[in-house]
């Protein structure tokens, strides 16, 4: 999320120290935009949204802080982020969450253009294995950790995320999916 535009809250609580499966989707067109959150492969929340939202001139990917707000972080880790330049469907999603939860890769990447493991495990750079290189910096220091899915990201909800630069792919009359594999830190 870049600091403007839509928003689609969870019905879900998912502070319950586990590792959560979280997608969401942007179809339509622009004007005329469905958004969706889908909690460990099942539907959560769908909303109309009918806005149009520019991408900023510098545009950068963030993860583990909400776009361009200083001050709002992620408290936990995160792991296996996915961003697709269309909206996946239902049983893609379904299937997305299974092959996370048998770790091993999902069948279709179509249209897969960032992908963050996380599986590094040490260093400054979290490489993009989409094809796409749209490698992301660690800022502030988030700590590898073990995640749901070999190696994740701990962040500690005070200032640290990462930053990549936006998939070209991704525009604001695009559809696009964003998934992650997400454990929220007990306060």
């Amino acid at each position: 999320h870049n600091g403007s535009g839509p928003v689609i809250a969870s019905t879900i609580s998912i502070s319950d120290n586990n590792w959560h499966h979280v997608v969401a989707t942007r179809a339509g067109t622009a004007n005329d935009w469905t958004l969706t959150l889908y909690i460990d492969g099942n539907l959560d929340k769908s909303q109309a949204d009918g806005g149009t939202y520019g991408i900023p001139t510098n545009p950068t990917t963030n993860i583990g802080r909400f776009g361009a707000f200083a001050g709002v972080y992620f408290n936990g880790q995160i792991d296996d982020v996915r961003i697709y330049n269309r909206a996946l469907a239902p049983s893609e999603v379904k299937a997305l969450y299974r092959s996370g939860s048998a770790r091993i890769k999902a069948a279709n990447n179509n249209g897969l253009v960032g992908y963050w493991s996380f599986n590094e495990g040490a260093g400054g750079v979290a490489g993009d294995s989409s094809g796409e290189a749209n490698h992301g910096k660690l800022v502030n220091g988030p700590v590898w950790t073990s995640g749901r899915l070999g190696k994740a990201l701990d962040f500690d909800g005070s200032d640290d995320y990462m930053t990549a630069p936006r998939p070209t792919q991704i525009t604001s009359t695009s559809a696009v999916t964003i998934t992650m594999w997400a454990k929220l830190n007990q306060a």
